[in-house]
């Protein structure tokens, strides 16, 4: 029997992305998936961050670039502001960028096993897992690995399977996970009637809205994306019903492409390997919490997880930790700041939110540091002290700076990962206890 270095669950860009990174360093790499070729990849464009298409093992051509957006166009839940920002993402064709993708891991030597049917991990008395045991053209297989990684998105279809004692965490709250969809349809650069400003060449977002945002975006002068995410568990309108009245109250055309689905905005839980298996992208809870972004920063972090696992004079259980600690010391630790934010502002009224980036508050800094994830060196909402004298709505006010301190204390603490995190009770208690704060906004 064929021994891998690595046996992938999910052919999604985060799966591929590490399949890439492990192949190129001269790994022996399988990648299992239980869809056909042709149902891989999303069949929309989307954001991903510019800096992460950058890097040399991924890349990005001119013919995947959909749209080329002025900017961010950002409007406040009561619609009585409105902010212009930069936009440090590319628009991309999803489905081209996963073809390329899958043809870079074929010729880099990868083995690819599609349509497979009943995966699920090998496990050993001691419950490590060895392998992926599944069914091929009606067949058993069986790859036995050094490595498992979970790639499957938000199902987690090895980790679910994992041994309770792993210490992954396996389920969220509903109120952690949001749903979006959207449509891409014919337009004839204008809409119908005036009940909806739509500017050309401008990517706007109405923030606030159902615990998330709608957004409208003309991606070109014949063809516009509609769509809206939200955040589940507070029984608000299901995306699905909103995004077509939307589209049949813009006077739209035809459909051309779209679709969505539920996205983890929890920040990732600090246990991302266990027994054999690391966790990639969705399974492992990587979107970007404040903008629901997620396959850039999987990607991100299949580059990281394959630094880690390249690194052969290591043990496997050393390599693992190392990726647990590489990947909150270079991102999760300000994604968990994020988290906490977006938890604090999920809790605020349409009308204190309004107020908030009315007042300048929530302010354009802040909006575009949020969005793009990116941790500020100096305390985001920086004015909130200097303007507090003066303004009525002080509780409003206690109870974001109180947030902004629990984000940062988790943010230090998960900077400071020890090796192998889930011996570490006395470190895994304060960062729950941190957690914990948080359940509590109203």
């Amino acid at each position: 029997m064929l021994k891998y270095d690595l046996v992938i669950a999910g052919a999604g860009y985060a799966g591929l992305v590490l399949a890439m990174k492990c192949l190129s360093g001269g790994m022996k790499v399988a990648v299992v998936d239980i869809k056909a070729e042709g149902d891989l990849g999303h069949d929309w464009s989307d954001s991903v961050e510019r800096e992460v298409l950058e890097k040399r093992d991924i890349g990005f051509s001119e013919k995947e670039i959909t749209a080329k957006p002025k900017g961010l166009h950002i409007i406040s839940p009561l619609r009585s502001k409105e902010f212009f920002l930069d936009y440090a993402y590319e628009i991309v064709d999803m489905k081209l960028l996963h073809k390329r993708l899958l043809e870079k891991v074929e010729e880099r030597g990868g083995e690819l096993h599609l349509r497979a049917s009943a995966v699920r991990p090998i496990l050993e008395s001691s419950g490590r897992c060895k392998g992926l045991r599944f069914n091929e053209n009606g067949e058993p297989r069986e790859l036995k690995a050094d490595f498992v990684a979970d790639c499957t998105g938000i199902k987690s279809a090895i980790k679910s399977l994992m041994p309770r004692g792993s210490g992954f965490k396996i389920e969220l709250s509903s109120t952690d996970i949001s749903k979006a969809y959207r449509e891409v349809r014919r337009w004839n650069g204008k809409t119908k009637g005036n009940t909806e400003k739509v500017l050309a060449g401008w990517l706007s977002y109405h923030y606030g809205i159902n615990g998330g945002y709608s957004w409208v975006h003309p991606e070109t002068d014949d063809r516009i994306d509609v769509g809206a995410g939200i955040q589940l568990g507070k029984g608000y309108p299901d995306p699905e019903n909103t995004v077509p009245e939307r589209v049949k109250n813009l006077g739209l055309g035809e459909r051309l492409r779209g679709g969505g689905g539920v996205i983890p905005v929890s920040s990732s839980h600090p246990v991302l390997y266990s027994h054999g298996v690391l966790l990639v992208g969705d399974s492992a809870f990587q979107a970007i919490p404040t903008s629901g972004c997620g396959a850039g920063n999987a990607m991100r972090s299949a580059l990281i997880a394959g630094d880690a696992l390249l690194r052969s004079r290591l043990n496997p259980d050393e390599r693992g930790s190392l990726y647990e600690r590489l990947y909150f010391q270079q991102k999760g630790a300000d994604l968990a700041y994020y988290d906490v934010l977006r938890r604090r502002m999920q809790s605020f009224t349409p009308e204190t939110l309004d107020w908030l980036m009315k007042k300048g508050i929530l302010g354009s800094r802040e909006l575009y540091a949020s969005i793009h994830g990116l941790y500020q060196n100096t305390p985001a909402f920086s004015t909130l002290l200097k303007l507090a004298y003066g303004f009525t709505r002080i509780d409003v006010l206690l109870k974001l700076k109180r947030a902004l301190s629990i984000g940062e204390k988790l943010r230090e603490h998960l900077q400071n990962i020890p090796y192998r995190a889930k011996s570490g009770e006395k470190w895994l208690q304060k960062y729950y206890d941190l957690l914990s704060e948080t359940y509590h906004f109203d």
